[in-house]
């Protein structure tokens, strides 16, 4: 199959899950906004395994996972994200922000940086750049202890550990 009958494919399956999403998006939203997130993880699973190339269904997905703590699968569908969407900025501010709470700093300063290499001027992006270069500093001056940190981000020890 040549290059571009393989694009035209690609984007006509997009089309159709965004379809798809724009007619449950309503029905997902609510999910969301109720809290509940296994329900809305359901969905937008779905719309991926229609399209496993949707990156604003990973993006979505992950927003989920972060509310029910699955840090991991954030992870996970953030990178997947920005591997079928470069340049959207919402892949590395996601990514960015699970690096930040899993206090890999310096990680998710080159995620944010990588972001804002595509989406210069996006204020989260710079946001998250500039909460890593503070608690970069901290960590390195010594300013900062486990519990500062659990108290900024509002993460327990558990999770910083």
């Amino acid at each position: 199959m040549r290059l571009r009958e393989q694009r035209r494919i690609l984007n006509s399956k997009n089309i159709m899950t965004h379809h798809l999403l724009m007619k449950r998006g309503k029905k997902v939203n609510e999910l969301f906004k109720s809290a509940k997130y296994p329900q809305a993880v359901k969905h937008y699973s779905e719309a991926i395994k229609r399209n496993p190339t949707d990156a604003k269904a990973y993006s979505s997905r992950a927003a989920c996972y972060t509310k029910l703590g699955a840090f991991p699968e954030r992870l996970k569908d953030a990178d997947k994200c920005i591997e079928f969407y470069p340049s959207f900025a919402k892949g590395y501010s996601r990514k960015g922000t699970i690096q930040f709470f899993m206090k890999e700093y310096d990680k998710a300063l080159e995620t944010y940086q990588t972001g804002l290499q595509y989406n210069d001027g996006n204020q989260g992006l710079m946001d998250g750049t500039s909460r890593c270069i503070e608690q970069i500093n901290k960590v390195t001056r010594g300013d900062i202890s486990a519990e500062d940190l659990k108290e900024k981000t509002g993460l327990s020890v558990f999770f910083l550990e």
